[in-house]
């Protein structure tokens, strides 16, 4: 049973890694594109 718990663990703090990376992906792909739309006006 320890296992299966330490399992459940390891997947609970996965999946809130992986909702953090998806919301660190979001905010800096939209932050690459508002530069790239500065960029742009600019020239």
């Amino acid at each position: 049973m320890a296992v299966l718990q330490s399992g459940l663990q390891a997947m609970a703090a996965w999946s809130r890694r992986g909702r953090l990376l998806s919301r660190l992906r979001s905010h800096g792909t939209d932050f690459l594109l508002r530069r790239g739309e500065q960029f742009s006006y600019r020239r």
